[in-house]
């Protein structure tokens, strides 16, 4: 499991050379697109889950008598 990490430790280091990047977690909004490219069907997959999460925050939004999802 270790040599798994250290891997993708690894990964991480040449992905985000120069940028001030240093994980996943702090890729920023407006590199997304360019860190995580998604086939097709990845990105559909994504915009169905999307979708559904909208939905029930549309609910949730209800329930608490708002208009706006927040």
């Amino acid at each position: 499991m270790r040599k798994y990490f250290i891997s993708a430790i690894a990964l991480h280091e040449e992905r985000f050379r120069d940028t001030g990047i240093t994980c996943n977690a702090l890729i920023t909004l407006d590199k997304l697109q360019e860190f995580c490219p998604m086939d097709d069907s990845f990105e559909t997959l994504m915009k169905i889950v999307f979708d559904r999460i909208l939905r029930v925050a549309r609910n949730i939004a209800d329930i608490d008598g708002s208009e706006m999802v927040r």
